[in-house]
């Protein structure tokens, strides 16, 4: 599948996630996870983050980051990094990611919500930072309808953001003037409603 960026000034749309929203997801994952050394893959690794809060969280944890920007990087982190398109991308049979944590490009959140929902491990789960807007319309509400989230915890304070290089006039740190939500799969719970949380 082919990126079809909404924002031309930077088409891959770079929001960095800050540390203080990574670590909250991290811990989030830390629940989540079955086993003692979970695969934990961040589809749009960016600045990697997410997968360093998971480090910091789950040392024994193998991490791996997707990025089209190949110059994607985590520096001082245990990653492997991969410089292709999460859309395009496929598991090795076997080896399917026991974790997808993400904050995905908001113009492709929902098919990257709906591969997770597939290449993640049966039973596995998925954390994603997404604007609390994305759960109000209707072109998304077959997705929710059947694959709603377990848990949605409402972030009471505004991310910050970065695109990594303080390109197309951000500022280091900026917020977007959204609201934010964390949206939990939990594979091992199946029809039981969404828990609602706020932190």
């Amino acid at each position: 599948m082919r990126l079809k960026p909404k924002n031309e000034s930077d088409p891959l749309e770079r929001c960095y996630t800050q540390a203080k929203e990574a670590n909250i997801m991290a811990s989030y994952a830390e629940r989540l996870a079955r086993v003692n050394n979970p695969v934990v893959l961040d589809p749009s690794v960016g600045g990697g983050s997410l997968l360093l809060g998971i480090q910091r969280k789950m040392p024994h944890s193998y991490r791996i980051g997707i990025d089209l920007d190949p110059d994607a990087a985590a520096e001082g982190a245990n990653i492997a990094i991969r410089a292709e398109s999460f859309l395009d991308w496929s598991p090795v049979p076997g080896h399917e990611p026991d974790l997808i944590v993400a904050n995905p490009p908001f113009s492709l959140a929902r098919e990257f919500i709906e591969k997770s929902l597939i290449d993640v491990k049966p039973g596995g789960g998925l954390i994603f930072l997404l604007p609390i807007g994305f759960l109000a319309t209707k072109k998304r509400r077959d997705l929710f309808g059947e694959k709603a989230p377990s848990t949605v915890v409402i972030l009471s304070e505004r991310p910050r953001f970065d695109d990594g290089s303080g390109r197309n006039g951000w500022k280091k740190s900026a917020t977007d003037g959204k609201e934010y939500m964390i949206a939990i799969w939990d594979g091992r719970r199946t029809n039981m409603g969404t828990d609602l949380v706020w932190r």
